[in-house]
C-alpha cells in the first residue's frame, strides 16, 4: 500500500511540478524530425549553416521539399527544384528557378512602393506610387519603354529635367530619349 502511494506522489509531482512552477516541459534538441509509421520523413525542424531556424516540409514521396527560413531582416521560401519567395521587412519579392527576380511589391529597402514584374531579358511592368506622382511603366525586350503617368525627362538642348504629370503618356526608345508624348 505505501508502495502505491509512493509512486501516485511521484507520479504527481512529475506531472503538477511544470504547471506549479508556471512553464511547460521543455526538449532542447538541435533537429526535430516528424516521420509516420512507414519511416517516412514529414517534416524538419531544425537550424541550417548559418545558425537560421529552418522549417522543411516533405510531401507524400519525400521529394522537393519547401522550406520556410527565418532570418534576421527576412522569411525566405523555397521549393525544391522551383523559384523561391522572400518576405522582406516592406516587401514580397518573388524570384524564379535561376534566382532571377521575377515580382517585386512593395517599398523595400527605403524606395518608394511599387509592384514590379520581370519578364526574360529586359522585358518588364511595373506600377509605382511615388511621392512625386504614379507611374504605370512596360519595357520591352530591345529597351523601348512607355510610360503612362508621370515620368522623368531630359531637354536634349538644355539638360534641364522635368517630370511629367499623372495625365500623360510618354513613349521612349531604346536610347532613353523620347520618340512621343502627350501632352506635348
Amino acid at each position: 500500500m505505501w508502495g502505491i502511494l509512493v509512486v501516485s506522489v511521484v507520479l504527481c509531482v512529475i506531472v503538477l511540478r511544470p504547471k506549479l512552477a508556471g512553464t511547460a516541459p521543455r526538449v532542447v534538441t538541435s533537429d526535430l524530425v516528424l516521420s509516420d509509421g512507414k519511416a517516412r520523413t514529414g517534416a524538419e525542424l531544425s537550424f541550417n549553416k548559418d545558425g537560421q531556424p529552418t522549417l522543411t516540409l516533405y510531401g507524400q514521396n519525400e521529394n522537393r521539399p519547401a522550406t520556410a527560413i527565418l532570418s534576421p531582416d527576412e522569411l525566405g521560401l523555397r521549393r525544391s527544384g522551383s523559384g523561391s519567395t522572400s518576405l522582406m521587412e516592406g516587401g514580397l519579392f518573388m524570384f524564379d528557378a535561376k534566382g532571377d527576380q521575377i515580382i517585386g511589391i512593395g517599398s523595400a529597402l527605403g524606395a518608394q512602393p511599387a509592384i514590379h514584374v520581370w519578364g526574360s531579358n529586359r522585358r518588364e511592368v511595373w506600377l509605382s506610387a511615388e511621392e512625386s506622382g504614379p507611374t504605370l511603366g512596360m519595357r520591352d525586350d530591345d529597351g523601348f519603354e512607355a510610360a503612362l503617368g508621370c515620368a522623368d525627362l531630359v531637354t536634349r538642348d538644355t539638360g534641364e529635367k522635368h517630370r511629367t504629370s499623372a495625365a500623360s503618356l510618354t513613349l521612349f526608345g531604346k536610347d532613353g530619349k523620347v520618340l512621343w508624348s502627350a501632352p506635348r
